[in-house]
């Protein structure tokens, strides 16, 4: 007789747990959200990103809500199962869209480092050449007085080849540095929207898993109790389909809900 007890007992403090986490996820999904900048492209591209970290949280949660079935529940539980059920379905769907939303604003965002490299770069070569043409004009003191060593045997025109040859450089060496941050910032891009689009799909298709074997929950407390016919659990037909598309014969496999 204890030890039916200490599973009743085991059952409610997992799921405890399980509403607890919940609630924790709710609250830092409104910390992220808030405030919201929709439309920039780089808030929405943190906000999925941190979005996404968030996502193994409320799944371990839901296996904690959700397991046991109906051991051990209070009546209470059940409209909330219910939500959580279809809530589930909401989170796959709006992960899943992530997807794409992640792919649009990694162009935009592409598009924008260009921009803003390109401005930098500009304003290198305006000042250099600002630079040059100052030289062109300077006088033999002027240009002695820009040598490294102010006592150089060089004629001034020979100090101004010198320092034109390093404006040259200069302008070579801002042009290689653009270069290298476009590659440098354009590989992290990618290498980032890559993580968050595979985690997006693989949070999509646990939440929709979830949704798939959690089918008892929606249908309510009597589902439990007054059918106890075979039935196929949807996640297995999920499965079978999943192993028709991938050229696989699928197992014959039943599961009763229980």
């Amino acid at each position: 007789m204890a030890q039916p007890m200490a599973i009743g007992y085991l059952f409610r403090l997992a799921r405890v747990v399980g509403y607890g986490l919940l609630l924790i996820s709710f609250i830092d999904f409104l910390y992220i959200l808030i405030p919201a900048k929709f439309m920039d492209p780089v808030w929405e591209y943190q906000f999925v990103g941190n979005l996404i970290r968030l996502v193994p949280v409320p799944l371990l949660a839901l296996v904690l809500v959700f397991g046991g079935d109906g051991t051990e529940r209070q009546p209470i539980e059940w409209p909330l199962l219910k939500f959580f059920s279809w809530l589930t379905l909401v989170l796959s769907v709006i992960l899943f869209l992530l997807i794409p939303l992640t792919v649009a604003n990694t162009l935009r965002i592409h598009q924008f480092n260009n921009e803003q490299i390109a401005t930098q770069t500009n304003q290198q070569r305006q000042q250099l050449e600002a630079n040059w043409a100052e030289l062109e004009q300077a006088t033999p003191q002027q240009l002695q007085s820009l040598l490294s060593s102010p006592n150089s045997a060089l004629s001034p025109e020979d100090a101004r080849a010198q320092i034109l040859e390093n404006v040259t450089k200069a302008k070579e060496q801002a042009d290689t540095r653009a270069n290298q941050a476009r590659a440098n910032v354009k590989q992290n891009l990618i290498k980032n929207s890559l993580k968050l689009v595979s985690e997006s799909f693989l949070g999509s298709f646990l939440f929709l898993y979830a949704w798939l074997i959690s089918g008892w929950a929606r249908r309510g407390q009597g589902a439990l109790t007054t059918d106890n016919r075979p039935q196929v659990n949807p996640a297995t037909v999920f499965g079978r389909r999943i192993s028709r598309l991938l050229g696989r014969r699928p197992k014959r496999m039943q599961h009763r809900i229980r």
